[in-house]
């Protein structure tokens, strides 16, 4: 059982990797003509075929070692895509970087059955094997000439499999892939974690936004690369990435006084949105939205206002500092 699933995983795996864009992502410009095209892609997996492996991963069984090898290279085929065909910036590759990261991650839960600590194994054995066969520096280039730059495009995928672990899933839907599995945001955190361990990278500027898990219980955390400043507007646009906070929430004003309060100024939508919630809900938003601001900060507390004035909601007047509060924290 274990065999065949390995089998069919690395199958749809590499056909899926076939398939990885819309349209196949163009080369940048080369400094001559000498320079291949990235390779045409070919038509989808036949639904027959996903069909068949999400009925394997729906009851999988636990990872031993005789199926290490098999998973290990069925993720190595899709770190090869991405390092050989996918160049953020070009025609069809955000749709190309969700593809990829939801591959990933379909990947990641398929070898998932194994406890934690067994199944980040395989994802750093799998880093490393990749690492020792390419040139992971930034000013790698093909034989034609073409600068790699896998750690951009490792980023890129990261940036993708984040935003699709917190829903952002329709430009899948666009992107023509149906994901075997389902996974969330934990998944995806613990998933790059491992990788980059396994591949030797840095994974660079980071935020870690806390958010509240789906029973709204306690909070959960996973890090979102960041393209922007750290600063207030990064950190907003972060809290909204993972869902704590609407888009439609403005930062009106932000700033630090001498003994490290953060002051932050919101727009009323924040004041309508979490006077709609119960007590549950507003006191995880609250403190979701404190300890991602003081934790990216190192502030020392958090000093709330909506247009000016102390928030009311209702349950609560917010008239005093906020701190980092981890006894939500699972």
């Amino acid at each position: 059982m274990k065999k065949t699933f390995a089998i069919l995983l690395i199958l749809v795996l590499c056909l899926g990797i076939s398939a990885c864009a819309v349209d196949a992502p163009p080369a940048p410009p080369a400094p001559s003509a000498a320079v291949a095209p990235v390779p045409a892609e070919t038509e989808s997996v036949p639904a027959s075929q996903l069909e068949a492996v999400q009925e394997e991963i729906a009851a999988p069984e636990p990872v031993s070692s005789s199926a290490d090898d098999s998973y290990v290279a069925a993720g190595c085929e899709v770190l090869d895509a991405i390092y050989e065909r996918y160049y953020p910036g070009t025609a069809g590759s955000s749709l190309s970087a969700a593809k990829y990261a939801a591959m990933l991650l379909d990947w990641y839960v398929s070898v998932k059955a194994g406890d934690a600590p067994a199944r980040n194994s395989v994802v750093r054995e799998t880093g490393e094997n990749f690492a020792a066969s390419r040139d992971l520096s930034p000013e790698a280039e093909t034989e034609n000439g073409v600068t790699v730059n896998f750690p951009e495009k490792l980023r890129a995928i990261w940036s993708s499999a984040i935003s699709l672990a917190f829903g952002e899933t329709m430009v899948l839907d666009d992107a023509g892939y149906e994901s075997l599995c389902l996974w969330n945001a934990s998944d995806a955190d613990t998933l790059f974690a491992a990788l980059y361990e396994g591949l030797g990278l840095e994974r660079g500027e980071h935020i870690t936004v806390y958010y509240p898990d789906n029973q709204v219980m306690y909070l959960l955390h996973a890090d979102l690369p960041s393209y922007m400043d750290i600063d207030a507007s990064g950190i907003l646009y972060a809290l909204q990435t993972a869902k704590v906070l609407p888009r439609e929430i403005e930062l009106l004003s932000c700033d630090t006084d001498a003994d490290g309060v953060i002051h932050l100024d919101l727009n009323r939508t924040f004041r309508e949105y979490i006077s709609k919630m119960g007590t549950s809900g507003e006191a995880l938003t609250m403190a979701a939205l404190a300890d991602t601001f003081l934790e990216a900060t190192g502030a020392q507390s958090l000093r709330l206002t909506v247009e000016g004035k102390d928030l009311e909601t209702g349950h609560a007047i917010y008239d005093f500092p906020l701190t980092f509060d981890d006894s939500f924290t699972k």
